[in-house]
This record gives structure tokens, sequence and C-alpha cells, in this order.
């Protein structure tokens, strides 16, 4: 023996992208020796399963349908079990339909889920073997394999198997025999039967098919196995092709012939197409009894039936679990790692069989097999002993989150969805998990940790975990486990859409879109239950949305649809009946608005103009209840805010006067003034009282801000005061926005609502449009001002000639007398002293700036107005499906606002400030 010369990659030449790895090896050779090839230099998986394909080598065909079942079983059980499929490796009989069958999974699979086909022949009948023997000084070699040779002697030669994905080439010295690599190949197949594969044993299984006398000498191999360490089922694929050779085998087998077998009975010579010497049907007949003598390894299986044809692969994975143990447990086991859980189902979890499921529920869990996890929750698995608290922290251990999980999960519990302490170590080690909590006293942190605890719920934390590792499948198989299944979909809409915007950020478009479309579909899960719901019971589904869930932070499905942002559940009718409802409280739905303006005003006419919900209620129960409705609230404050606008337009208009130091406080400050002082001090205590406890909340809140902003411009304006006209500037600008502060009062009307959230969308695209609108103005307006006034000293002037006048040709004030310079029309100087007096300076004459004057205003206001107006076209369009999704949902935040504000107005709200005192 010597090193072999014949290795590396073949390409089949006239197929397309077909390669495989191959080597030649004596027939010597030690089989440890080849499994280390196989994992170490090729680079293969240690399999799960060994299939051992063997049959009749000569061309038969199946029927189509026949054929497509026995192909999709035998792929979908190379997948299921992470196996290897081995076969004689030849174009020929059972094993071109084994590489069919891989080409046709393989279409549509990478290379790294390709089933492993390892073929097994006979050195001295490859066609063309001479082409694969390697140059010794060319290391980049690769063998070129011709598939579509002139001639071909089926007798003593055979092609290699295109589909199959590595070759060993076993060479006794022979040529022109077949069957020299079959001794070989059974001792490699016995060997690799002998390793593990994580916790279990790699097992094997012999696939006879179509198979004639070489079959029964491979069953006899393999039954005789028994006897070691290795035992070998064999599955007999009967009706392949109305083979009577094996049929009949198969046939004596289940009428329990034995020593009267004989295949003198059957007509051998008719099937084979020549005679058969007495010796050698002696020979297969004495092979086919000992077949027979040990035939609880041999199973029958008709690939003819209808029913049959359908579960190859739960045929052989059977006759596999019956070979390797009768313990139902080991059985379990075993299924779970060849992730078949329609065979557990079937043959293992039956009803009068108990088994301890607790460590097949964690490896289910922890190699994502959701269809096991299925099965055993199904079956009655008790996960508060598979998981407890410690367990549920020791899995961050195991596991690892994907890339964009830490930051994304502290978006998504901004708002306390997740309470559980339990969670959070998965995220980061040095994370708190109570660092979202404002805690007083350590009994606080102690009765927090308290609650969790006895809110635990081992199928909420594993639901999370899957969340934030974005399993879907399994996700949605806890999810439909548990009880409080609408709250749990609408958590996950929120951890999802909180992890695909961090994806966004960090331009991870894939991932982004696929947890996108993740929170989508718990979104429509949610949106469904909610739909079920209210069509099957509209109050019931009222208090459904506001029931709190311990098991959620003690919040409201509403509250978390509503911090998760989920506007398509926000507007759902079932939720916007419900806040009409909370909206107007105990009163009657068509009470007109002007009713409760009046009585609002005027509380002796709730007694005559409103009327409530089917109640008959005392004098002192009506008034409670109508002045606790939001809506009376919100009136009462809009009225207010109309009250202070009003005052505010006053003093700035007629009755504000400046102050000197000298001056005398109550001499210089009118009434009116002081009281608007001191109105505008309450809305600062007002907005001081809101921000309390919840700034990331408050500052969430675009309005809020908006309320901040006219109060500091007002105080600023009042320190100014010595100098009256800076001191009117500020609080003219502050009266403006407290103006624009009024806007908010639209959100409540359908017609008007929508059309403010436009507007806030295209003032978006205002200020895009105005970063690109500076550079045309800025480049234009530095040339112009450099062209005609050169050498400015004045530095005012020229920024004014550089942004002020720019900006105003837009509008069509163009400056066409100062641009072409007409003495008559532009009134200027050139004398230094008048030009300090004040007079304007004389441009220069240039002709260059006319043309630049052109080209800015066709850039600025044709094409760049043109733009905006497309771009607001485009928001308006965009915006029109959604805009009614949006108003409802800031219906919400509007609603909110008001249920827990104090009905007393604003500046009155001051004695309840004391009183809290």
């Amino acid at each position: 023996e010597k090193a072999t010369d014949a290795f590396g990659e073949l390409n089949f030449m006239g197929a397309k992208n077909k390669y495989a790895k191959y080597i030649r090896l004596s027939d010597k050779t030690e089989p440890s020796h080849i499994y280390d090839h196989l994992v170490e230099e090729w680079g293969l998986n240690p399999p799960n399963l060994i299939i051992s394909v063997t049959g009749g080598a000569s061309n038969f065909s199946m029927q189509s349908r026949l054929t497509k079942e026995f192909r999709r079983s035998l792929i979908k059980l190379a997948e299921s079990t992470r196996a290897w499929i081995v076969t004689g490796g030849t174009n020929t009989g059972v094993m071109k339909h084994v590489g069919k069958a891989v080409n046709e999974h393989s279409a549509v699979k990478s290379s790294s889920e390709k089933v492993v086909t390892l073929g097994i022949a006979t050195w001295g009948i490859v066609k063309n073997r001479k082409n694969l023997i390697r140059p010794s000084n060319d290391p980049e070699w690769q063998a070129e394999y011709n598939i579509n040779p002139e001639t071909i002697n089926p007798k003593t030669e055979s092609l290699l198997d295109l589909n199959h994905s590595h070759f060993i080439l076993v060479d006794d010295g022979s040529k022109n025999k077949f069957g020299k690599e079959i001794e070989l190949r059974t001792k490699l197949e016995a060997f690799i039967a002998s390793k593990h594969s994580g916790n279990e044993k790699v097992l094997l299984v012999a696939l006879i098919v179509q198979g004639g006398p070489g079959s029964l000498n491979v069953s006899q191999t393999n039954v005789d196995s028994i006897a070691s360490m290795y035992c070998t089922p064999v599955v007999v694929v009967a009706g392949s092709n109305n083979c009577k050779f094996t049929l009949q085998t198969n046939v004596s087998i289940n009428l329990n012939f034995s020593s009267n077998f004989n295949l003198r009975y059957f007509n051998v010579s008719s099937e084979f197409g020549m005679a058969i010497k007495e010796e050698k049907l002696a020979q297969w007949t004495q092979t086919a009894n000992e077949c027979i003598a040990m035939k609880d390894m041999l199973n029958i299986y008709r690939l003819d039936s209808s029913v049959d044809a359908q579960n190859l692969d739960v045929a052989i994975l059977q006759a596999l679990l019956s070979a390797s143990s009768s313990n139902p447990e080991e059985k379990l086991n075993l299924s779970v790692a060849w992730n078949r859980s329609d065979l557990a189902r079937s043959s293992i979890l039956t009803d009068d069989t108990y088994i301890r499921l607790n460590a097949p529920f964690i490896t289910a869990m922890k190699e994502d097999k959701h269809e096991f996890v299925k099965l055993f929750l199904n079956h009655g698995v008790d996960l508060s002993t598979i998981f407890p608290p410690d367990e549920i922290l020791s899995l961050r251990k195991r596991r690892r989150f994907c890339s964009i999980c830490w930051k994304s999960t502290q978006a998504a519990i901004n708002n306390q969805i997740i309470l559980n302490p339990f969670i959070f170590p998965f995220i980061n080690q040095k994370y708190s998990p109570f660092a979202h909590i404002q805690f007083k006293t350590k009994l606080n942190l102690l009765h927090i940790v308290l609650a969790s605890l006895l809110s635990y719920d081992p199928l909420k934390e594993l639901f999370q975990l899957c969340i934030l590792l974005n399993r879907r499948e399994m996700s949605f198989v806890l999810w439909e486990s548990m009880k409080e299944k609408l709250s749990a979909a609408i958590a996950a809409t929120k951890m999802l859409k909180s992890m695909a915007k961090k994806a966004e950020d960090k331009e991870t478009v894939s991932e982004s879109d696929d947890l996108q479309c993740h929170a989508d579909d718990y979104e429509a899960h949610s949106i469904g239950i909610l739909s079920e719901c209210y069509n099957e019971n509209e109050e019931k589904t009222g208090n459904l949305l506001l029931r709190r869930l311990p098991k959620w932070g003690n919040l409201t499905p509403l509250q978390i649809a509503v911090n998760a942002k989920d506007r398509a559940f926000v507007s759902h009718p079932a939720v916007q009946i419900l806040l009409s409802q909370i909206w107007k409280g105990q009163l009657m739905e068509n009470t007109h608005t002007l009713k409760i303006i009046f009585s609002a005003l005027c509380f002796p006419l709730i007694f005559f103009l409103i009327s409530f919900n089917g109640l008959s209620l005392y004098k002192r129960e009506k008034f409670m209840y109508f002045y606790r409705a939001p809506v009376v609230t919100f009136w009462l404050h809009v009225l207010s805010y109309l009250v202070f606008l009003i005052l505010f337009a006053y003093v700035i208009l007629f009755n504000f006067h400046p102050f000197t130091p000298g001056d005398s406080l109550v001499s210089v400050i009118s009434p009116a003034e002081f009281l608007l002082w001191a109105w505008v001090g309450v809305l600062m205590l007002d907005e001081i009282y809101e921000v309390t406890g919840k700034i990331r909340t408050w500052f969430a809140i675009h309005w809020n801000k908006l309320d901040m902003l006219p109060i500091i411009l007002f105080f600023i304006g009042i320190g100014f005061q010595p100098d009256i006209q800076v001191s009117r500037t500020f609080l003219a600008v502050s009266f403006m926005v407290y103006c624009w502060r009024i806007l908010n009062i639209f959100v409540v009307y359908k017609a008007l609502g929508p059309k403010l959230i436009m507007v806030g969308k295209m003032i978006k695209d205002m200020l895009f449009f105005l970063f690109i609108l500076i550079v045309f103005l800025v480049s234009y307006g530095v040339a112009s001002q450099a062209l005609l006034y050169p050498n400015e000293t004045d530095v005012g002037k020229a920024i004014q000639g550089v942004l002020s006048k720019p900006y105003w040709q837009i509008y069509g004030e163009l400056f066409l007398s100062e641009i072409h310079f007409d003495p008559d029309e532009f009134t200027c100087s050139n004398n230094a002293t008048e030009i300090a007096a004040g007079q304007r300076r004389c441009p220069e004459i240039n002709r260059l700036v006319p043309v630049l004057s052109a080209l800015y205003m066709l850039l600025a206001s044709v094409l760049l107005l043109n733009l905006l107006i497309a771009m607001f076209s485009y928001t308006f369009e965009s915006l029109t499906q959604n805009t009614y999704n949006l108003y409802k949902f800031q219906r919400y935040e509007l609603l909110e606002a008001y249920y827990f504000r104090s009905s007393i107005m604003t500046p009155f709200s001051i004695f309840s400030y004391i009183y809290q005192l």
C-alpha cells in the first residue's frame, strides 16, 4: 500500500455547479482513519443517524406518485435527524433515486443545510477513473469528470452519481468487479454507529429498495450485527417495482415461513432473465433463511399502499426506536434529538404512558424545537417545577441575545411592561433589575420583589425570552398556551417594535424587517382577539381592556397598547367606544356640548339640562358625577384658557408699562398685569406637578414642551421689564406660543384632529426643506453681497444682505433697482459721513449679479418651492390612510390627561396645591 493519488474536489462536466469531494482508499484502511478524514478534513458535522441505502443496482422505475413519496420521506428523515445517507454512489438503480431526491432538496437550501450523501463505490468499476488521479505537482488541481461518455458497459463499469456530495472509492486491486466495497462500507457504518452525537448514540438503519441477492447479503450482515453492540434494523421497501424476488421473500417473512422456505418454489430464473445454478440458489436460500430467523430486526414496508406511502420516514424511525431501546424516556429523547414530534405524539406519548418531561422540555427550549414544546405543553407539563426562578436566571448563561436586544429591551420596559426582575439578567449582567423604578425606601424595594415573586409565571418569562431572541415559532407556541393572550400579544408588539427600531438605527435592514414582521404578526393576533371578544360581548370587552394585570406590571391591556404605541389596536371600535364612554363619564352619550358648558359654568343647570346613564341619583351624586367626567374637566380648562389668552392680549396691547428700580411696584403694575403674573405662576405649578415622578413620560409628549416654552419666555420678559421694548418682545412671543397651544383642543374633533396631525407632519417636511434652501440662499447671498458691496464695514448690514434679501426675493421682493443700480429709483450715497449718519451705501455695478439673481430665482422660486409643494402633497396622500388611526391614538392621550386632571380651573387650582401641602 502507498499514499493515495486520487483525492480532492470533483467537478462534474456537463452539469452546472455540481461539485463533490472524493478520495481513493485501500480496502484495508481503518474505519477510524476514514471517519477522521470525513469530519476533520472535509468538515462534516457528526451525524445523529446513518441511513444505509442499498438495493437494485440496475436501473428501475417506480410510479411517479411512489417516486415522489419515497424521495420526500427520505429527505424529510435525513433533514429532521441530521443524518448521513450512505449509498453505493453510482448513477444507477436506487442510488440514482437517492441522488435525485437530494438534488430536489438542495435546490432550495444553502450549502450548509444540504443533506450529506456519501457514496462508497469500488474504484475498479468507476468509468473514467483515470481522470480522478491527481498530478503530483499541482496543488490547485481539480478533477473534471465527464458524466456523458460515448460508451459504457453496465456489466463492468458505472458512472458516479452527480448528486452525491462525497465519495469514498475503495480499491482492492480488482477491475470491473462490483461489490468489493461492501466489507469496508459495513465496517465504516458500524464504526460511526459506535460514536455519540451529543448525549445520544449514533444509530444505524439499513434501507433496502428493489433488492436482489446482494440486498439479501446486506440484510443478513445487518441482522447478524444484533449479536454485537450495534443493533441495525433493516427496513425493506416492498412494492417499489413489482420485484418478485424481494417481495416473495417479504411475504415469507410475514407468513412466518422458516425451515420450509426455499427459493426453488419461486420462479427466480424468469425474474432475472437467466438460468440460476442450483449451488447459487441454495446459497441465496440459506441467506434468506438466516434473515427470516431473526425477523424481529426486519421491517416490511409497502410503498404502494396509499396509507404507508406517506409515512416511510415514520416507519424507519419506529424501527430504529424498537431496535435501540424499550425505555419510553430514551425513545422520547431520541425523537427530540431527531426533531420528530409526530413520532413522539403517535408512538411514545400515549395516554397510558407516564414520562418525566423535564429534561426533554429543557432540551426542546434550548434547541428551538417548537413543535416538541407545543406537544409537551398539550401533554400537561408542569413548568413551575421545570423553571423555578433560579432556573430562569441560569438560562442567561446558556443563551446570547441578538445584537440589538439590550438597548431595545430598555426601551420596551420604560413603562414597566416587564415588571418581574427575572427577565433582566438575560440582557446584561451589569444591568440592575430595578434601575427603571424610583425607590424611596428599602421597604418599597422589598415590596416590589415580593410582588414579582407572587406574580411569577414561568410561561410568561419563557415567552418574553423567546420574543427577545426573536424566536418566532417558539414564542407563538408559548403564547397559545398563555391565559392572558391579549396582553401578551400587545407586550410582544411593544418589545419587537423597539427591537426593530434599534436594528434600523444600526442599519441592519434585514434584521429590522424581520422584527417588524414579527411585531405585525402579534399586532394582528391582538386585534383578532379583541374583535372576537367585541363581537361576543361589548360590555365584557370593556372590562377586559380595563382589568389590571399583576403579571404585567399591574397595567391594563389598554395601557400596554398605548405604551406600545399600537395605533391599530387603539383605533379598534371596541377601544374607541370604551374611550367615548370614559370621556363622557356617567353622562348620557348624546348630551350636547353646549349643555355641558352652560352646566359647568352654572352648576344649578346640571339638574335641568343633564341626563345620566339610567341612574336614579341624588342631587349631590349628580353634582359629583358631572364634575368628575373628563369632558367637563376639559371644557372648564378650555374656557379658563380662553379667558387667560384674552387677559394676556389685553395686558400687552393696552396695559404694559416700563418698570424702574426706583418706582413703586403698586404704582407701575396694574391689577390686570398682576393677575396675569399670578396666572402664569399657577400654570408653572401645574407643569411642575405633571413632571413630578414621571419625567420621561412628560418629555415624550410634545405638547408638554410647548407648555413650558411660553412660561420661560414670559418670565424672561418680566425680568427685562426696565427695557420695555425687549420685555414686550418676549411677552409677545410668549403669547404667540400660548395661542398655538390651543390647537390641542382640535384633537377632540374628528373633522379637525386629523388635519392637525397633517400640519405637524408638514412642518417636519418644511424643516428638511429649509436645509436645502439655506445652501442656495447663503451661496447666492454671499456672492451678491461681495459683488455689490465689497469691503463692507457694517457687519449688521452685511448679514442682512447675505440672509434677509435673498429670503425675501423668494416671495417677490426682487430689489431690482439695487441690483441694476438705477440712481433715480435707488437713493444712496458714497459719502462716508452720510453713510455714518444712516444713508444707504451705493452698490457697485456688476453685470454678473443680475445673472446670479436670475439663476437663484429659477432654483429657489421655481424648483425648490415646487419641491416643497410636492413634499406636502406626498405627505397628505400618505397620511390619508393612517391619519384617523393617529387621531384616535392622540384622542386617548387627551382623555388620559383630563381623566386624572382636577376639574378645578386655573388659577383656582392654586387652592388645591395649598390643600395638599
